[in-house]
């Protein structure tokens, strides 16, 4: 199965930023959309405006994303893959996209490269070369493993490379946030260290 993530947690009304990414997602994959949000009864997301687009909402205490949205993020995306099947695709999406194609042909795609996780990168000179706007798996065992050393790092960080980043990051420097940058910085860290650590 082929699984479209998004966190979201602001406004959604009919044809805003997020209704045209859900729409554009549609119309070009037959993929199930999962949406975790922070207790609808009190954020700004149209509960019935994602159902009639055929989303499943997944709703969390605010408490869990409150000072730790990007940690957050990586937990609940951990969630999913542990609620999912072995051999299942996911991707994670930030809101502000709009899709051209079915995203999920990169897994028939890269088929004979056999890849566990994937994360996108800029095209362009930027000391953030990863993206963490974009990123998936297929749920494997490696994956899996993957995903647990991601959230651990993220928590408490321990991995030599990943703290140099975090130590050099140009607008926060302190290990123990959580809130922002902290998923994008560990997939930097990945993609500067890739031919050692794949």
């Amino acid at each position: 199965m082929n699984i479209a993530w998004f966190m979201y947690y602001g406004n959604y009304s009919e044809d805003d930023m997020f209704d045209v990414c859900i729409r554009s997602l549609k119309e070009r994959s037959d993929c199930k959309i999962v949406v975790y949000t922070p207790d609808v009864e009190q954020s700004q997301v149209d509960k019935s405006l994602l159902e009639k687009r055929g989303v499943e909402i997944i709703e969390f205490p605010n408490e869990d994303l409150v000072g730790r949205r990007m940690a957050c993020k990586v937990e609940k995306i951990y969630e999913l893959m542990t609620n999912s099947n072995k051999g299942d695709n996911i991707m994670c999406f930030d809101a502000d996209l709009f899709f051209l194609k079915d995203p999920f042909d990169l897994f028939k795609e890269f088929k004979e490269e056999k890849f566990d996780f994937f994360y996108t990168t800029r095209q362009y000179p930027c000391w953030a070369q990863a993206n963490a706007g974009v990123w998936g798996f297929t749920i494997n065992v490696a994956s899996e493993k993957f995903m647990q050393f991601y959230i651990d790092e993220i928590n408490n960080p321990s991995w030599d490379k990943y703290i140099d980043f975090r130590l050099g990051h140009p607008s926060n420097t302190d290990l123990s946030e959580k809130d922002w940058w902290v998923d994008q910085d560990f997939l930097c860290t990945c993609n500067r260290h890739k031919d050692k650590i794949n």
